[in-house]
């Protein structure tokens, strides 16, 4: 039986108010709401056209044959709360309707700005416009069905059932497959067509037709139309546009789709402009086709469509329109890009028609590449949260699971984020991560994971700060439980430990199980995990230092991680006592091992990542800080609060994050800001500073000037430390600073004494800063073991050896150099009468008393009538005059003709080694 093909939708789910409703998720649909808010999404204000001018455009490709109303509409929501420009979807009234349904429910949520809708339809064959089928009941029962692994739009489905059919005899009975190709959820991509074992699966393609899509072009929810042209020949073209008519006239957006057709591509693009011009009252757009289909397969995917940019941005006479990368995009297209030297490169525009609609500030030049359209990747890495959302609940509004929404949108968020940059000053919205203080005085910590040296330094501080609380209040072990000793000053303390959170929560009880910080020491995270991490905090107003972070201090109250170092670094720094100054830095922790810190108003639990060794050091880090603490010490009253946000290209909270905090913090009378190259963090402080967000002086500096030295893009240190284009690098960076008020000096080497005269003329002379009373801290203790390696201390030996001796340059065993024991071939027993007997005894190792004595008491007779030399009959029958019984190895159950295996051993070794044995 043939498969029936044809291109149906399915239908809508119905609201399931009767079972759930999205007010009684209030508070999850709020955290997406403030994740949305947060990051920075377009507001209402500005338009589609308007990120296409600055190269911000970002478009949905939902699919130009994917026609599952359930996913489409899913996909519609999510995207659109993640701030797309463009959602693409197939010319079919119903799938048209999906999308416009799933962008009103996302306003529904947050009222933003409408992305353009934009159908699709080709001029002749094209491998958007296909679908795979095929009949199951040809399929072999025994196929290992590779074409439904290898889908990845889960658009084959088969399963084995029994057929019956009528014979003439009677009926018979077969096991067949059914099922086949989901035709509204195949999008035709092909990768099902080679793997198949048995050559059955075909495709099919298709035309839309053009007097339909003419009719959902007149649509006031339509916005846009993208025509899919083979490139190499323009009469298909011309005649799909012919019959468009004037449905063209209410559009605001033309897009052509075409693959990259070597020399001839520019002229076919200049001829097809030349047809569309006079009927042609909207933007156009070009759209670089690169590999079809390809996104979700891998990084490489991506690197056709880049080859196609850089190829058009060679050509000196640019075809007319705005130029968007399309085929085989993912999350490294914008690396690409930025390698190529393409990503929102400015391109000054030849002609006004591309200012239509356009504001007069950019109007005169627009990027050379306006944006990038996501298709295959973008809806993947939602749609496994769509799927998983399928599968527990069925086709349901992901508005009524705002738990999958919140997860779906940060994945949509972290791919839009890469053309968007995404920053918490964007769009008016300034994200304040927190209103004041992270510790204080009384902050205690749960720390997971044992580590003795740095849980030690941060009771040795406490000490030094004359907290009467310590700041551990516990540690979390999966390995143990009880407690573990550690000094808190010249006092020994017991610091319980337990085997789970849930545990250390029990037993302290004002560790509120609601986090509110999250430290994260650990460098080589995943910035996957991170990004999730970074939306899911500010969605739920929490606080993410790091990763790669050495922590955070609190002069005279609270440090976490192994920021300002040694105790020398600490005293000589001053932070003993709090000062005037908040300074927030990128400075990195560089070991493997790892703290995430989270913090109630009174708890803070700090978890230590192991390493590959247990008890590997815990080495100081974090230069940038240590130095800066130690500069603003010098010539200022101290600090008052120092935070590092860590060296990765995605920090958890970011410099303008920490800025505006301190702002909020009576205490902190000025900040100071040290960046590094790479990345577009520093551009978040410059907008809060341009917005008047910040009214307390910043002095700023950003390092890494010397880039530019290099013939070649270098990275330093830090992950995130490399430069991706002018706007990250350090010199851009540092104007961009100083021109929005920023103190920025002229080098380096300058910034201690900008610092300097910062503080004494426009703080101390106008007395907004009384000096700090100066105290000598207490003295502590110093550790046995440190104080005589020091040579301070002398201490006597608590056990003496007299079994071994390595004074020499060797050890010694009983006198008897370990050389000579390895020469002579000594074996175990021969060690152990040396450590245990001083002396070396026969050569014979036997088994005690203890453990049954039977070898060892045979032994002992067996060797005395050796030293007597009598022979083994007399040595019996003396035995037997003395009534005593010959000890040997076995049971009562043992015989001749049943014996025991050891004794068969022993009788096979005395026979090879002794041949008098008989």
């Amino acid at each position: 039986m043939a498969l029936c093909f044809s291109i149906n939708a399915t239908t809508l789910p119905q609201h399931h108010h009767g079972k759930v409703n999205y007010r009684s998720n209030k508070k999850c649909l709020e955290s997406v709401r403030n994740l949305v808010k947060t990051t920075g999404v377009a507001s209402v204000v500005s338009a589609p056209q308007e990120s296409l001018q600055k190269g911000n455009w970002v478009k949905l490709i939902c699919g130009a044959s994917f026609e599952d109303v359930v996913d489409v509409r899913n996909l519609s929501l999510v995207y659109t709360l993640a701030g797309v420009d463009c959602i693409d979807c197939a010319a079919d009234a119903s799938i048209v309707n999906a999308v416009n349904e799933g962008i009103e429910a996302a306003r529904e949520i947050v009222y933003l700005r409408k992305p353009w809708v934009m159908i699709s339809v080709n001029d002749d064959e094209d491998l958007h416009f296909r679908k795979a089928e095929f009949d199951p009941e040809e399929c072999p029962l025994d196929c290992s069905r590779p074409c439904e692994t290898i889908c990845p739009a889960s658009a084959i489905s088969l399963q084995k059932h029994q057929s019956t059919t009528e014979l003439s005899h009677g009926t018979e009975t077969l096991n067949v497959l059914k099922g086949g190709v989901i035709t509204e959820r195949c999008y035709g991509c092909g990768r099902c067509f080679p793997v198949c074992p048995y050559d059955k699966i075909r495709m099919a393609m298709y035309t839309r037709d053009a007097v339909a899509t003419a009719e959902l072009l007149k649509r006031n929810d339509v916005d846009a139309i993208e025509i899919h042209t083979g490139g190499r020949q323009t009469a298909p073209f011309e005649g799909l546009w012919n019959d468009l008519g004037n449905s063209t006239g209410y559009l605001k957006l033309v897009a052509v789709s075409l693959p990259y057709a070597g020399d001839s591509t520019i002229s076919s693009m200049n001829t097809i402009y030349t047809m569309m011009e006079p009927h042609l009252p909207s933007l156009n757009l070009w759209q670089l086709d690169g590999r079809p289909m390809s996104g979700d397969i891998g990084r490489g995917a991506t690197r056709e469509s880049i080859a196609f940019a850089a190829c058009l941005a060679a050509v000196k006479d640019k075809p007319h329109g705005f130029f968007q990368l399309a085929g085989g995009t993912n999350a490294h297209t914008v690396e690409g890009l930025k390698k190529e030297g393409l990503f929102q490169t400015t391109l000054v525009a030849e002609n006004s028609k591309d200012n239509i609609s356009m504001p007069t500030s950019l109007a005169s030049s627009h990027a050379l590449i306006g944006g990038i359209a996501y298709g295959g990747y973008a809806r993947k890495i939602v749609g496994r949260v769509l799927s998983s959302m399928r599968s527990q609940h069925g086709l349901v509004h992901i508005e009524d699971y705002p738990e999958h929404l919140l997860q779906a949108l940060a994945n949509a968020l972290d791919l839009v984020g890469t053309v968007k940059c995404y920053d918490p000053c964007q769009s008016g919205v300034l994200y304040t991560m927190a209103t004041g203080q992270l510790f204080s005085r009384t902050t205690q910590a749960l720390f997971y994971n044992y580590k003795q040296l740095p849980i030690q330094r941060m009771l040795d501080f406490d000490f030094l700060c004359g907290r009467e609380l310590p700041s551990v209040a516990g540690i979390i072990n999966p390995s143990a439980e009880g407690f573990q000793k550690l000094f808190f000053g010249q006092d020994e303390i017991a610091i319980p430990v337990h085997s789970t959170v849930e545990a250390a929560c029990t037993a302290h009880p004002t560790a509120d199980p609601t986090v509110r910080v999250v430290a994260i020491i650990a460098e080589g995270v995943p910035q996957a995990d991170t990004k999730q991490l970074i939306a899911y905090a500010r969605a739920n107003n929490k606080v993410v230092i790091g990763p790669a972070t050495v922590g955070g201090i609190q002069a005279g109250a609270f440090k976490i991680g192994e920021t300002s170092g040694t105790l020398d670094n600490i005293i000589a720094c001053k932070l003993y006592r709090p000062g005037s100054v908040g300074f927030v830095s990128k400075s990195v922790h560089l070991p493997s091992d790892g703290v995430l810190v989270y913090q109630s108003p009174l708890t803070i639990i700090a978890v230590y990542v192991k390493s590959s060794e247990n008890n590997a050091s815990f080495p100081t880090a974090g230069g940038m800080s240590n130095e800066l603490y130690n500069a603003i010490a010098r010539v200022t009253d101290g600090i008052y609060e120092g935070i590092a946000i860590g060296g990765d290209v995605f920090p958890g909270s970011t410099l303008s994050d920490h800025v505006l905090r301190f702002n909020n913090i009576p205490q902190v009378k000025m900040m100071v800001v040290l960046g590094e190259l790479g990345g577009r963090d520093e551009y978040s402080l410059v907008e809060a500073l341009k917005q008047g967000k910040v009214n307390k002086p910043v002095v700023a500096w950003v390092s890494g000037t010397c880039a530019r030295l290099f013939k070649s893009k270098v990275q330093f240190g830090h992950a995130g430390a490399k430069s991706g284009g002018e706007m990250e690098s350090a010199q851009a960076k540092n104007q961009a600073l100083k021109d929005a008020g920023a103190v920025v000096p002229n080098s380096y080497e300058a910034f201690e004494t900008a610092i300097r005269k910062h503080l004494r003329n426009w703080l101390v002379d106008e007395g907004k800063i009384t000096p700090v009373k100066e105290f000598t801290p207490p003295q502590i203790p110093e550790d046995l073991n440190i104080a005589i390696k020091s040579g301070k201390v002398r201490a006597p030996t608590h056990i003496i050896s007299t079994i071994s001796d390595e004074r020499g340059e060797e050890p010694c065993y009983a006198g008897m150099p370990m050389s000579s024991i390895v020469e002579q071939g000594y074996g175990v027993g021969d060690v152990i009468s040396l450590l245990w007997f001083k002396r070396s005894l026969p050569r014979l190792l036997t088994i005690g008393p203890r453990f049954g004595g039977a070898i060892d008491d045979a032994t002992r007779y067996f060797k005395d009538a050796y030293d007597k030399g009598l022979t083994p009959y007399e040595f019996v029958e003396g035995m037997k005059k003395k009534g005593i019984r010959v000890p040997g190895i076995g049971h009562r159950i043992k015989r001749g003709d049943n014996r025991d295996k050891r004794v068969e051993l022993l009788q096979r070794f005395a026979r090879t080694h002794f041949p008098s044995v008989k």
